[in-house]
């Protein structure tokens, strides 16, 4: 690499690392859904924080890409979009504080704000790839990820302590300054993350050479889906992996309803969710650069199997007399268990993700195919408030065997994928 290209590859780094380390304080998946279950009580409401979370960064796509697909230079984008981060963020520190002795209007406060956050973090996902694409040999991609997951990884492990610590009675913080302690950690972390890319040295690059309507670029994005077979079957490949992973948010709330765990505790999820994703990422990077994203896809996907039969297991054994007793001593470790696969496995799918996206449109194309790609699978990031919905209606030994059989499917699928690199 050129200095300036060895610069940005680093810059990146500490970008992704901070993001990762800073989101951990407040992760989706362990501590924002145990705040929402403890506000709400519904497995639904708790879906659909997460949903919104995932959607939001998905939905703008297909709009901002139409609008700066022709600008050589895609930085002022991402800086403004990570401005509304910030604020939106700052929000919701705001409403715990005014809010928290009225649960109901303080779930809808907070699940604003993680829209309107979520939403401005999906504006900047086209530029941001459009400026790693340019600024990062294609050759070193695999590794720039797994840099970024393993120093993210080590970040995000100290701010698990910190949650297992502030939500803990030792701290001597009580409800809500804890929760507002974690976001402003995570607010002041994730800012100085964005400053970082700020500081990239984006290129000029190919972009197509003038405006297009909406339109015509939606046509566009149509025509891409029903002409390039390797983009429809990645497709259907997301199809199979949100599906595969649509009952993970629902880990906690069946803890805290079978086992009645301490909320405190989901503070040592989020520290070993950091820790194996950070010495997971450097092994994911190094079979990706040599063996190429499709040998990643087949083994991250079936491991991915792990977490949701684990969780089907403990479903279904937590109501046997026997085996019912073992799990109330010994669920912790099980639980630490489907955490540490899981993040393991979407690691693998994510790097290898990644790079099949950024390999397989024409460059001056980049920016169509990926807000094609992202915003059809926008709906997609709606299957945990499906789990959740079947967890209410039926059982979550139900949701469990739903993600179990979608994780199968997308094992079949990932063979059908290419290298793209």
């Amino acid at each position: 690499m050129t200095p300036r290209e060895r610069r940005n590859f680093w810059l990146c780094v500490g970008n992704g690392a901070g993001s990762e380390a800073g989101m951990a304080f407040f992760a989706y998946d362990t501590v924002m859904s145990g705040l929402a279950f403890r506000l709400t009580g519904s497995n639904v409401l708790v879906g659909l924080l997460t949903s919104t979370e995932a959607i939001g960064w998905l939905w703008p796509q297909i709009f901002v890409g139409s609008r700066i697909e022709h600008l050589e230079r895609k930085m002022p984008t991402y800086d403004w979009s990570a401005v509304v981060r910030v604020l939106s963020h700052a929000s919701m520190i705001l409403s715990l504080y005014l809010c928290w002795q009225h649960p109901t209007l303080l779930y809808i406060l907070l699940w604003l704000g993680c829209a309107i956050m979520s939403s401005a973090g999906g504006v900047c996902v086209i530029p941001f790839m459009d400026i790693i694409a340019k600024s990062i040999p294609s050759a070193h991609r695999s590794m720039l990820m797994g840099y970024r997951r393993l120093f993210g990884g080590l970040g995000a492990s100290l701010a698990g302590l910190a949650v297992v610590y502030v939500l803990s009675p030792r701290s001597g913080l009580t409800y809500p300054y804890d929760y507002m302690t974690l976001l402003t950690a995570g607010l002041v972390v994730c800012a100085a993350a964005y400053w970082m890319f700020m500081r990239t040295d984006e290129p000029p690059g190919c972009a197509a050479p003038e405006p297009r309507p909406f339109m015509e670029f939606l046509r566009d994005g149509a025509r891409i889906f029903m002409q390039d077979r390797d983009f429809r079957r990645f497709y259907v490949y997301r199809i199979g992996y949100h599906s595969g992973v649509m009952a993970h948010c629902l880990v906690v709330p069946f803890a805290m309803d079978t086992f009645h765990i301490p909320i405190a505790k989901t503070g040592w999820f989020v520290a070993a969710v950091a820790l194996s994703a950070a010495f997971s990422s450097m092994i994911w990077g190094r079979i990706g650069q040599r063996w190429g994203e499709s040998v990643l896809f087949r083994i991250s996907t079936a491991l991915m199997l792990c977490a949701p039969g684990t969780a089907l297991a403990m479903a279904l054994l937590a109501h046997s007399p026997g085996p019912a007793a073992w799990l109330a001593a010994h669920y912790l470790p099980l639980l630490l268990f489907i955490y540490v696969v899981h993040t393991i496995a979407v690691g693998g799918t994510g790097i290898a993700g990644t790079v099949y996206l950024l390999g397989l449109p024409p460059a001056d194309r980049r920016p169509v195919y990926m807000a094609m790609m992202n915003t059809l699978s926008a709906p997609l990031t709606l299957t945990p408030v499906l789990a959740g919905g079947i967890a209410a209606v039926s059982s979550y030994s139900a949701a469990f065997a739903a993600t179990f059989a979608a994780s199968l499917f997308a094992l079949a699928v990932s063979f059908r994928l290419r290298d793209q690199g």
